[in-house]
């Protein structure tokens, strides 16, 4: 919505000044992805095919006003679905993004696709915004459960039921390979373990790395953001450049992660190295 006026002085699109709502599966607007709203009066355009026009006059609140409670049941962590040969899982991190990592072992090569974005709630609502997508509308159904919309591997977008993950998460594939320091001819051994919920651990010469990747089988890409090298926190906006590389089947149907990027010490420099499924 744009404010024709702002603390009573007249405003103009120019201006610069908008605030962004949704209308909610409710009918009700919904100002959480919304950073301010000013003192004051505003004009927004609806979908509505027979009047698309909506004001939106500010009003103090008098003292003895009650606001709705804005609290929430949800809490970040990892959720899973589990049905067959597929398993979603979809983590929250602390820094309002998210990753949904989605498996499916059915085929003789294992599929694989990753979303991340990010995430608002309010109340029973929760709003995720994929990278370069649009705003997916989700549901808090209690503190251990949520509905959440992902696109089914090789099909179209779905809603499916996660509950809260609780206990350890199992190991998906664990790879090993070969690298050279940059600028030099010396080799290194490195080694990758990726787990169910996307996280991952590596190491090469004695130094290990965690966080979360991203991997995608049929576009042939990968991108990892590792957790914050000081505090450790995880997150998919922590790291201003995200390692990225090919991914790739093998004869065999292992997965070969090539030109991936990994720390060899605790300089925040990379080097390049690729690596191979085991089985």
């Amino acid at each position: 919505m744009v404010y024709s006026s702002v603390n009573a002085q007249p405003k103009t699109a120019a201006d610069g000044l908008t605030s962004k709502f949704i209308v909610n599966d409710a009918g009700e607007l919904d100002f959480s992805v919304c950073d301010r709203v000013h003192y004051g009066i505003a004009g927004a355009k609806t979908v509505s095919e027979e009047d698309a026009s909506i004001k939106l006059i500010g009003k103090r609140i008098t003292e003895n006003y009650n606001a709705a409670s804005t609290e929430t049941q949800f809490t970040e962590g990892v959720y899973s679905f589990v049905e067959g040969s597929k398993s979603i899982f979809a983590s929250f991190f602390g820094d309002d993004t998210y990753l949904i990592f989605a498996v499916d072992k059915k085929a003789e090569k294992t599929a694989i696709i990753s979303e991340v974005g990010r995430y608002g709630v309010s109340t029973t609502s929760l709003a995720l915004t994929p990278q370069g997508g649009d705003r997916i509308a989700c549901e808090v159904v209690d503190e251990k459960t949520l509905d959440i919309s992902f696109p089914e591997i090789g099909g179209e977008r779905s809603m499916h039921r996660f509950t809260k993950h609780e206990g350890s998460i199992e190991a998906l594939c664990t790879f090993s390979g070969e690298g050279k320091r940059t600028g030099t001819d010396e080799s290194f051994e490195a080694s990758l373990v990726i787990f169910s919920d996307g996280s991952f651990e590596s190491e090469a010469c004695g130094f290990i790395e965690k966080g979360v990747i991203a991997l995608d089988t049929e576009g042939g890409s990968f991108k990892i953001y590792p957790d914050h090298p000081e505090t450790g926190e995880r997150g998919i906006s922590l790291v201003g450049t995200v390692p990225s590389g090919k991914l790739s089947f093998a004869e065999n149907g292992t997965l070969t992660l090539a030109e991936l990027r990994i720390r060899t010490s605790s300089e925040l420099s990379r080097d390049k190295c690729d690596l191979n499924e085991k089985r």
